[in-house]
């Protein structure tokens, strides 16, 4: 199976009235080369919603959808499938804790959605 490479087009909105902030990713590979020996995503769309239920629970959604292009065994399709949505978690984690970092900057920006995460604490079991 060969490596993928994606070009990728990111964006964000708050809802005002909940404080639900929305984060949008969609392929726009139109105008990018793929990268040598890599296999281009041609399509691909994903999102997160992050709501706060209350003062000390947050919802976190994750969607999306890909077509990887090129060939993949219908069995390794099917493991990343399960697998993504756990690995996306513990990533967003790191993103979430990163001073300074574009997801940090953008998520802490707003004072409602810092006193809703800021106090998230990750738990370290798999």
């Amino acid at each position: 199976v060969s490596d993928r490479d994606a070009v990728v087009a990111l964006s964000h909105r708050q809802d005002a009235a909940t404080g639900a902030l929305h984060l949008f990713a969609v392929a726009a590979p139109e105008g990018y080369p793929p990268m040598r020996e890599r296999v281009r995503i041609p399509r691909m769309q994903s999102g997160w919603v992050v709501t706060p239920v209350s003062a000390s629970v947050t919802e976190i959604q994750l969607n999306g959808n890909a077509d990887p292009g090129g060939r993949i065994p219908v069995w390794l399709s099917n493991l990343v499938v399960t697998l993504m949505p756990k690995e996306t978690l513990k990533n967003l984690r790191t993103r979430l804790q990163a001073p300074g970092s574009v997801s940090a900057t953008i998520l802490y920006s707003d004072p409602r959605v810092k006193k809703m995460i800021g106090d998230v604490k990750f738990p370290e079991h798999d």
